[in-house]
């Protein structure tokens, strides 16, 4: 639920800011962390791969 929370306040600070730039009231530190926001948004989306594990790091036992 904390992710969410979170991510919904990314959502609505950007959404707020950019607003804010078409209206006239830009506020400088709020736009800057913004658009930081949308860039890591953007690069998790297309740039960063998801990699699958390739051994496993616990022991597993299997019952019969």
């Amino acid at each position: 639920i904390a992710y969410q929370c979170g991510f919904a306040y990314c959502i609505a600070l950007m959404v707020t800011q950019f607003g804010n730039i078409f209206v006239g009231k830009a506020n400088v530190i709020g736009i800057i962390v913004a658009a930081a926001i949308l860039i890591g948004m953007i690069y998790m989306l297309f740039f960063k791969k998801y990699t699958e594990a390739t051994k496993l790091t616990h022991n597993v036992k299997v019952k019969k």
